[in-house]
């Protein structure tokens, strides 16, 4: 097995250990996003509860303060009765009003904050349903998380064990550059050359589009068993079936070019 086929099994085994791990990943993504939501739906209940406990307790002073004037009023309608002078009423009679026209104030302040408690106890009720279906949602996501790590456990040792051997198979100062690229680049060390026009001998890379000269290509073909990179981004170059094959009829046809020539010579 050539180089380039020791370093292609490689990079196949680390994409199927990446596609894995991505499963995973996916989950812990979901379970974080609804553990998050989960939170801001508790934070949300938790301050509409203590805001509703405020708007309680100022309705109990406001109530309060109106006992004691309807008390006031009371008093002065009944000093209003037994009033001597109608200097003693008039004074009385506006004291009453003042008391009144407080009293008023009062019952507007009163049934707004029975409207704001109204609407905070609603708040607090959809809050705590809108927590319970989150938190079914994030106990379906956690069992989740806990069936793909169990799922492809086995899978991860197999498909590790499969690294280890296929590494072991390149060359250290190789192997190096690989796993510095797989680093590099999120686990994309490897690119293939594509074909842009095979009748002008263009071709490029599959990582990053760019043109690479055709001495990688023919390097690559001749299997002279060194790396080749893209001369732009560094990823290792490899031939795949389609190019190889491109490059096996034209080799045959160079081949069959030069004996006419050498018979006609």
């Amino acid at each position: 097995m050539s180089l380039m086929e020791r370093l292609e099994r490689l990079n196949l085994v680390d994409g199927q250990l990446r596609g894995l791990s991505v499963r995973v990943e996916k989950a812990k993504t979901f379970h974080r996003a609804q553990t998050k939501q989960l939170d801001l739906e508790r934070n949300r209940t938790e301050e509409a509860k203590a805001n509703l406990l405020q708007v309680k307790a100022a309705f109990g002073v406001v109530e309060t303060e109106a006992k004691a004037l309807d008390a006031q009023i009371e008093t002065s309608r009944e000093r209003m009765d037994t009033s001597a002078t109608a200097k003693e009423y008039n004074a009385l009679l506006v004291e009453l009003n003042t008391v009144k026209n407080e009293r008023t104030k009062l019952d507007e302040t009163m049934v707004q904050q029975l409207t704001e408690v109204e609407r905070l106890e609603t708040l607090v009720t959809e809050s705590e349903s809108s927590s319970s279906e989150r938190e079914t949602v994030v106990a379906t996501a956690t069992k989740d998380v806990e069936e793909r790590e169990t799922e492809i456990s086995e899978r991860v040792s197999e498909l590790q064990t499969q690294r280890d051997k296929a590494a072991a198979d390149i060359p250290p100062d190789v192997l190096e550059l690989y796993d510095s690229l797989v680093k590099k680049y999120d686990g994309e060390a490897i690119a293939y050359v594509d074909i842009e026009s095979f009748r002008h001998k263009e071709f490029s890379c599959s990582a990053c589009s760019m043109q690479i000269p055709f001495a990688i290509v023919s390097n690559l073909y001749a299997g002279l068993g060194r790396v080749q990179q893209c001369t732009n981004c560094q990823c290792i170059m490899l031939l795949g079936e389609d190019v190889r094959n491109e490059l096996d009829k034209d080799s045959k046809k160079n081949v069959k070019r030069r004996e006419k020539l050498a018979r006609e010579a």
